[in-house]
């Protein structure tokens, strides 16, 4: 999920945030303050520890292969069920 960070225009406070793109936050944690949060333009993210060498196409490559064997599976089953 992607982190945003907010300012607290009662407390001053800043907070980093973790939600979905189209939520927003609402309260302050700090003063409990509703609808005094703006959020704040910020540099992308992002955490190196965790990052792959895995392309994007080999995954879906990989599910794809997995999806048809899955399903001439199932295509079996049901020929022997007739």
């Amino acid at each position: 999920m992607p982190r945003y960070e907010y300012l607290c225009v009662v407390c001053k406070d800043r907070m980093t945030v973790v939600h979905l793109s189209d939520e927003t936050a609402e309260e302050c944690p700090a003063c409990g303050a509703i609808d005094s949060l703006k959020k704040l333009l910020t540099n992308f993210m992002m955490n190196k520890k965790n990052t792959t060498k895995i392309a994007t196409g080999d995954i879906t490559e990989a599910f794809i292969k997995d999806a048809k064997k899955d399903l001439k599976q199932q295509k079996r089953e049901l020929k022997n069920k007739k």
